[in-house]
């Protein structure tokens, strides 16, 4: 996460909000480890699970 937040900074990658690097992280995760395959629904679901958790 913070390699994309460095990469922010710099102008390398678009402004995003929290969700939006939370989502971006994911897929390089993802991407990275074949055997996890999620749809992109499933994905979008995965990425919104924070907003439904309690504090």
């Amino acid at each position: 996460m913070f390699q994309t937040l460095d990469r922010m900074k710099v102008c390398e990658l678009p402004m995003l909000n929290a969700d939006g690097i939370h989502r971006r992280v994911l897929d390089e995760v993802l991407d990275d480890h074949a055997s996890l395959k999620l749809l992109v629904s499933e994905r979008d679901e995965l990425n919104q699970i924070l907003h439904r958790m309690r504090t």
